[in-house]
């Protein structure tokens, strides 16, 4: 007989390690108990083939052990621990892992591939939407942003660009003054990097006229920014809307502002201060190449799909391999 569960899933991304705890029913339905973020960089300077650094390995080990303990604490059934596929191609990616089985006893560590993530994330986005139809989410990631086509649980395409928030910020100096120049080298990078795909995606919209759903861990700043304050609440982010307007109004915002005052705008979160008109920009310039005006974000995402996935695999006594070829993510 199913009966009540408290299920966490911990990922342990390029830019933080975020953990969400849910309250599984025995009816299938969820309670949402916590969300725990905590900005660690880890993929900071990460190109692939090279190697994390001993300063951000141990700030991540850190930051998922003090969740470990929380876990605990709230007395967790099952812990879900994937890592997202930005650290995937770090040469010392053996010795992050020896670090999380030396500091929490950990056996196992899923390392997720690019399209996997992809395909978790979009589980996860659109696992608690209400309507049916198509949907589009623009996922922004750290080291990569994603376009994911499909409806319910289902992905048809999924377009891996190879940048994000954190490796354009860098690349860019986005934390520094924003002139003209540095936006327009910025956004014409962004359409040479969309173009092979550009085409085939409005001809998608078109006919199938989606729901846009915009994630990521930095958008949450650009819901306090727009609300004029700090968000703490998992509901005040979730079903949120937003327009390709406010998305390039707050970016100005920021933009104009001298570097080291970002922090003081209300709504902007003092961790990610850096990354975020990066995020903005990005989400800015696809909007515009993809002729969408309104969105609606979500605070799921790829660990609503772990706990999902998760909870497919222990019903049906299924694999991930096998789910995978059976077209579920």
């Amino acid at each position: 007989m199913a009966k009540d569960r408290i299920i966490a899933s911990l990922s342990i991304g390029a830019t933080s390690v975020m953990m969400l705890i849910v309250r599984r029913f025995a009816d299938g339905k969820w309670e949402y108990i916590n969300e725990l973020t905590a900005n660690t960089e880890l993929a900071e300077d990460l190109d692939d083939g090279d190697a994390m650094s001993a300063a951000a390995m141990t700030r991540t080990v850190a930051a998922i052990r003090d969740m470990y303990m929380i876990a605990q604490e709230e007395g967790v059934d099952r812990l879900i621990i994937a890592g997202c596929s930005a650290i995937r191609k770090a040469s010392n990616l053996t010795d992050f892992l020896d670090l999380c089985r030396e500091a929490l006893n950990l056996s196992y560590v899923e390392i997720l591939n690019p399209e996997e993530e992809a395909a978790l994330s979009f589980l996860g986005v659109t696992n608690d939407l209400k309507e049916s139809g198509a949907v589009l989410q623009l996922d922004l990631g750290g080291c990569v942003t994603r376009i994911v086509l499909g409806t319910a649980n289902k992905t048809e395409a999924v377009h891996l660009l190879p940048f994000g928030y954190l490796n354009l910020t860098h690349r860019y100096y986005l934390d520094h003054f924003l002139f003209f120049l540095k936006h327009f080298t910025f956004t014409r990078y962004i359409e040479k990097e969309m173009l092979p795909y550009r085409a085939n995606l409005l001809e998608w919209i078109q006919e199938n006229k989606p729901t846009v759903i915009v994630s990521g861990a930095i958008i949450s700043s650009f819901v306090g920014m727009n609300l004029n304050k700090i968000v703490t609440e998992r509901t005040e982010v979730h079903d949120a809307t937003g327009t390709a307007q406010e998305v390039w109004r707050q970016y100005k915002r920021i933009a104009r502002t001298f570097p080291s005052l970002r922090a003081q705008i209300v709504g902007v979160e003092r961790d990610r201060v850096r990354m975020i008109p990066g995020a903005l920009l990005i989400l800015n310039t696809m909007l515009k190449l993809l002729k969408q005006e309104k969105f609606r974000i979500t605070a799921s995402g790829l660990r609503s799909g772990l706990i999902k996935r998760y909870e497919v695999m222990e019903a049906t006594e299924q694999t991930v391999a096998s789910l995978t070829q059976e077209g579920f993510y």
